[in-house]
């Protein structure tokens, strides 16, 4: 546990158990929903969000020996206002094109994004070719990914995901330098525009975004290609 002055407001930076304390970062996600919806959208009930959330989440950050952190301010350690989730290389895939597609089919059709489904399947498939084209073949097996990075939108602007990520990357540097004969390259991420500059200034190099907006896509649609390598 590390205790940090940011913005002159103390915060506690420590590790994160997950997927044991995914129902920890629920309020912060819902929070987070509430900010991508539409003046004419009627926000959900939180329960009820927490409730569609809570599987998928877990789901989502059930990778064994993934590197994850989390800020809370001094004043009050129980409330979890920023996190970071960093998965580790994925072991060789050889599934054949088909298969992926039905399972990204699946993974749209269980979503709960506003998003229509048809849509969110286009730009899901898009996301995975612009993946390879920036990345290169088999980039899941040669990269750490920086998975989620989450700030609460009244905390933003004061440095706490930069720190984050820092503090993440150091961790996985040092798994990668015990690794004996580790063939890591970096880390790689895909994410909103709107942090761009936490993972510049965290080192990040940034290699292309979404060529064309489609229509009805929402702004966190819009998304960047980073990559970090090691050196």
């Amino acid at each position: 546990m590390t205790t940090l002055t940011l913005s002159n407001e103390q915060f506690i930076l420590s590790p994160l158990s997950l997927p044991k304390e995914t129902s920890k970062l629920l309020p912060l996600h819902y929070r987070a929903m509430l900010s991508t919806l539409q003046p004419d959208q009627s926000p959900p009930i939180e329960a009820d969000f927490n409730s569609q959330a809570l599987v998928p989440l877990t789901k989502r950050f059930s990778q064994p020996n993934s590197v994850s952190y989390q800020i809370c301010p001094a004043s009050d350690p129980e409330k979890l206002v920023a996190y970071v989730y960093l998965k580790p290389p994925s072991a060789p895939d050889d599934r054949t094109a088909e298969e992926k597609e039905k399972e990204l089919r699946e993974e749209v059709e269980k979503s709960t994004s506003p998003t229509s489904k048809e849509l969110l399947y286009g730009l899901k498939a898009e996301n995975m070719e612009l993946n390879e084209r920036y990345f290169g073949e088999r980039y899941e097996e040669r990269f750490w990914e920086l998975a989620s990075l989450v700030t609460d939108e009244a905390y933003q602007r004061r440095g706490l995901g930069t720190r984050l990520v820092e503090e993440g990357l150091n961790k996985v540097r040092r798994r990668v330098r015990e690794e004996e004969g580790s063939k890591v390259e970096g880390v790689y991420l895909v994410a909103n525009p709107a942090g761009k500059r936490t993972y510049e200034k965290a080192g990040f190099k940034l290699l292309g975004g979404r060529p064309l907006r489609r229509e009805g896509m929402r702004d966190d649609h819009m998304h960047l290609w980073f990559v970090k390598k090691f050196e």
